[in-house]
């Protein structure tokens, strides 16, 4: 098939915490809620080790501060969630990615179902709200520096 990428057990995903907080936040305020993003990047490895490693360089890269209308902030890079091999080659409508969600009954499986509106609303909605995270942050992009 065009387009598929041969897998040979050398791909996965890192699911990285990155946490947006005040400048200058005390240990203290680690308690309080802020904004959490789990960011789930493809990595190619020789090894989980080695994916690991790759993962939390990418985590460290994405620790920025900036300057928002709230005053100066910064992305808190947390840690790796998961690590995930991928065993089936990429392409395509291939599965890389499952969750057991145990014994749900029909009606509670069907619930959780987006219509065709909503799961369009919902691609939508991420694609602008990057959008937005990305504008702020290159409009910004003088004042960025790495935590």
């Amino acid at each position: 098939m065009k387009g598929r990428i041969k897998n040979d057990g050398d791909w996965y995903l890192a699911s990285i915490c990155m946490r947006c907080e005040p400048l200058g936040q005390p240990i203290k305020a680690l308690k309080k809620r802020a904004t959490t993003w789990i960011n789930t990047h493809l990595i190619h490895a020789l090894s989980p080790q080695d994916a690991y490693r790759k993962a939390i360089a990418i985590g460290r890269k994405g620790a920025i501060r900036y300057k928002s209308s709230a005053g100066m902030r910064k992305w808190r890079f947390v840690g790796i969630w998961d690590l995930i091999p991928i065993y089936d080659d990429l392409a395509d409508g291939e599965e890389i990615l499952w969750t057991d969600y145990g014994a749900l009954s029909a009606e509670t499986a069907q619930k959780r179902c987006l219509t065709r509106a909503k799961a369009i609303e919902k691609g939508q909605n991420r694609i602008r709200n990057q959008i937005i995270a990305n504008n702020g942050l290159q409009s910004t992009s003088h004042k960025v520096r790495r935590a």
